[in-house]
């Protein structure tokens, strides 16, 4: 008998990854999307195409869509799904915890390692677990793709790590402890988040599209491995990740950066430029642990001045080149990253 998944999100993770993953170990798959067009085509045609980047080209996986919500929509239907998803942002994600109340089971994939804590709290419901899904994928894909099928999405295979819990996941799905996951949550904040957002707001200033365009530019390329020198120094010396882990993860993460088969956004992976410059997140907590182990991140500090510059209109904190204008980079950190004047981190990044 089939199962029942219903995905938060039908945009990258969600479409691209947690759907075809579900579908191929039998689940039946819904949305729910704040996109009504979007919804609606899923509806309409019941299925849509993934293109997984392999060495010599794509490889085409059709997932059926067995149903698709307008948000508001599922309410009441929620306790009728084995397995509920959330991947709609770390920001949105906190509002779904009257839907999770009902949920038999629910995991996070966010990027928050808090986020199934915040929601178990709020919701009440002890049984919402966190997830890693440990991939690149794109909300679109190749204009000659999208000629074929407007639905088309680009993703790797990946992998999607779970914490372990009281309940019951297929095998091919990796469980692991809360120490492994608190490993694997750091490689991926530091040793892909930091430098995946380092890579996009420095390619915004040269305006490429996509994070393979970005690596494309030698100066950036630079960057990027020097940043990675850094970030593995910092991690490792708090011990947060072992040494041969932080190399091998290092070396996966530059590879799916220079990968021109994924056409990742530059705009997705910039998106909520304050919310990645916050104190602890993946570019100033970044810097200050390169600090810590007596590095100078100077690539990092390269990456926070291009996030300070970041500016999309579209993009839900387009307030940031407003702050910027008015208090000058230095001050813009101290209110949003509550970095003082003497901070070394804030001093590189005046300098």
């Amino acid at each position: 008998m089939l199962k029942k998944a219903l995905i938060y999100g039908a945009g990258a993770i969600g479409r691209g990854f947690l759907a075809p993953l579900l579908s191929s170990l039998q689940y039946e798959i819904a949305f729910v999307d704040t996109n009504k067009e979007l919804v609606l085509q899923l509806l309409k045609r019941g299925r849509y195409r993934v293109a997984v980047a392999a060495a010599d080209g794509y490889v085409f996986k059709e997932v059926p869509v067995q149903a698709a919500y307008h948000s508001g929509e599922e309410n009441g239907r929620i306790g009728g799904f084995d397995l509920v998803l959330s991947c709609v942002g770390a920001r949105a994600c906190l509002n779904l915890w009257p839907q999770l109340r009902e949920a038999r089971v629910a995991i996070s994939c966010e990027n928050d390692r808090s986020s199934a804590r915040k929601l178990r709290e709020l919701s009440g419901n002890p049984r919402i677990y966190f997830g890693i899904p440990d991939v690149i994928t794109s909300n679109t894909a190749p204009e000659e793709l999208l000629r074929e099928d407007p639905l088309t999405v680009v993703s790797e295979q990946g992998v999607l790590l779970l914490e372990c819990g009281e309940y019951e996941i297929p095998n091919e799905i990796m469980c692991l402890s809360a120490a492994e996951m608190d490993e694997q949550w750091a490689c991926k904040l530091y040793l892909h988040n930091s430098p995946h957002c380092l890579v996009a707001y420095l390619g915004a200033e040269k305006g490429c599209r996509y994070i393979h365009e970005a690596m494309a530019d030698s100066r950036i390329e630079r960057i990027a491995i020097g940043a990675m020198h850094e970030l593995k120094a910092g991690v490792t010396f708090v011990g947060l990740v072992r040494s041969e882990m932080a190399n091998s993860y290092a070396e996966k993460e530059l590879r799916r950066f220079r990968n021109a088969r994924l056409f990742d956004p530059i705009s997705r992976v910039a998106r909520e430029p304050l919310r990645k410059l916050a104190r602890g997140e993946r570019l100033v907590g970044a810097g200050h642990l390169a600090l810590y182990a007596g590095v100078r991140p100077a690539s990092i500090c390269a990456g926070i001045k291009a996030a300070l510059n970041y500016s999309e209109p579209h993009d839900p904190d387009a307030a940031l080149p407003i702050l910027r204008e008015a208090l000058g980079p230095g001050e813009t950190l101290q209110m949003i990253a509550e970095l003082s004047e003497h901070d070394p981190l804030r001093r590189m990044v005046e300098s």
